[in-house]
């Protein structure tokens, strides 16, 4: 027991709450840091080594789960772009690392550390160098002001306090659920100051590498048009998780207003867009697609059949499958060894996990295990049958799982389709490529309209003129360059 909570061991609440006051207040003191690029005092309990630690890890598991996009002229050019204004930022001396994401959604967001990432889904939507920049110096705002770290700090305090008040007090408990509601809205105050904070810092770096920071403007009316186009309920990643109150535009235009934009760099819309020509755009159903109930992935070249009206989605490291009512689900991946007894054993390894062997068994002509289990969680016990499958040189693990209830109602269905697991044979799935965007320079001046109706494309015309930001029945001059999706070859 530590010296402050021996002292804290008092009979009532009040004098609890006290020495809890006294020891927040010391650290706090102690703890508190300038932050270079805001000038502000800001609670600092991690030091940039560890930053930088916990930038690594979880840059490690972002590339697993969410895929680097292998194009490496790319990754080049974002490279130089986002290092350049990095390096005229108040933290240069970061390991600055910026990542497309083979990813379509529209994202982008910071690890701490200096770890970057754009998704192949934003840039498409980009249509210069200079909102591509916009993006990237938000971003590295967010790292220069130590968004991230701060919220950590905060985390890691409170976290500590309400450890050592429930050792003093059996009241602690309680208090502790009720800080926890308090803090949710204290940190979603915080995250919206935190974005004013970080548009200011990109304005700062934008202008600093002289590109025009109005760019971060209309990156955001690109976003919420896209929203609007989705009925608002689907809207992109990166409005999702950097609120857009109405305040920041009309924060970032009283900047930007006094500014002389002739001193910026030309705009470089054509060179920008040509190095999108061949970007994969949307899902790569190279990597998996369902059709009906029927999940289908050409690269590894298998099928399995889900539940009749299951959910399907689809990860980097697995297929998920759950039943309408939410009581029963699927698991699909592939296990880290190719030692089939080792894959079995692992499996069933953790003490929560109660089972009774397995069993051989053909799968559509391929050797595996079979087995079912008891799983004791804190939500209760979940049941269910694991299916271990040598295919290709590969062992796949495929379990199905639910609650008592779930489980029953489901059990003869879920093993159905984990039986289900076979080889793709079907030709047109296996030839399946991905859409592709083109950029293209009309030979004469038409509209979007006719040219698509003219050329057709995998998708609609109002999707392509939301890429282009332009009116589908505006007239695009001659030799103007356009984004066009077409089918990958």
């Amino acid at each position: 027991m530590s010296v402050w909570t021996r002292r804290c061991l008092p009979e009532k609440r009040g004098n609890i709450l006290f020495c809890l006051i006294i020891l927040l207040s010391s650290l706090l003191l102690a703890q508190c840091q300038t932050v270079p690029a805001t000038g502000e005092t800001r609670l600092s309990i991690i030091s940039t080594v560890e930053e930088i630690r916990i930038g690594r890890e979880a840059d490690s598991q972002i590339r697993t789960t969410m895929g680097i996009y292998d194009h490496e002229a790319l990754q080049d050019y974002l490279g130089v772009l986002g290092l350049k204004m990095a390096k005229v930022s108040e933290r240069p001396d970061l390991p600055w690392s910026f990542r497309v994401l083979d990813d379509d959604v529209i994202n982008a967001f910071a690890a701490p550390g200096g770890f970057i990432y754009v998704t192949r889904g934003i840039l498409a939507h980009c249509n210069s160098g200079a909102e591509l920049a916009a993006i990237l110096g938000h971003e590295i705002g967010h790292v220069t002001a130590k968004h991230t770290v701060i919220k950590l700090s905060r985390m890691q305090l409170v976290q500590f306090a309400l450890e050592a008040l429930e050792q003093a007090s059996p009241v602690g408990e309680d208090l502790g659920a009720l800080a926890g509601v308090g803090l949710q809205l204290l940190f979603l105050k915080f995250s919206r100051e935190d974005e004013l904070e970080a548009d200011e810092l990109g304005v700062r770096y934008l202008i600093r590498i002289g590109e025009n920071p109005r760019r971060l403007i209309e990156v955001m009316e690109m976003l919420e048009r896209v929203s609007r186009a989705r009925g608002g309920g689907d809207i992109p990643q990166w409005l999702s998780t950097h609120p857009s109150p109405g305040d920041r535009r009309v924060n970032l235009a009283a900047i930007i207003e006094p500014l002389d934009e002739s001193s910026f760099n030309p705009d470089d819309r054509e060179s920008y867009l040509r190095r999108l020509n061949g970007l994969m755009y949307g899902k790569n159903p190279r990597e998996g697609y369902a059709e009906g109930g029927l999940f289908v992935h050409p690269d590894l070249r298998f099928q399995v059949r889900f539940p009749s009206g299951w959910g399907i989605s689809n990860q980097k490291t697995a297929v998920f499958g759950s039943s309408p009512d939410g009581k029963a689900a699927m698991r699909i991946n592939q296990a880290d060894t190719d030692d089939l007894e080792k894959a079995v054993r692992g499996f069933f390894a953790p003490s929560e996990i109660a089972w009774e062997g397995t069993r051989s068994i053909d799968v559509n002509g391929n050797p595996g295990e079979i087995g079912e289990f008891v799983l004791r969680t804190d939500q209760g016990l979940f049941e269910g049958e694991a299916l271990f499958v040598i295919y290709r040189g590969r062992i796949y693990q495929i379990v199905g799982y639910g609650g008592n209830a779930g489980w029953r109602a489901q059990r003869a269905v879920i093993h159905e389709s984990l039986l289900s697991f076979a080889e793709l044979t079907d030709p047109k799935a296996l030839s399946v490529q991905p859409l592709r965007l083109e950029i293209l320079s009309l030979r004469r001046s038409t509209s979007l309209r006719e040219y698509y109706e003219q050329r057709g494309s995998p998708i609609g015309l109002e999707e392509l003129a939301l890429l282009n930001r332009i009116d589908p029945n505006r007239e695009i001059g001659q030799g103007q360059p356009i984004k066009w999706v077409a089918a990958g070859q």
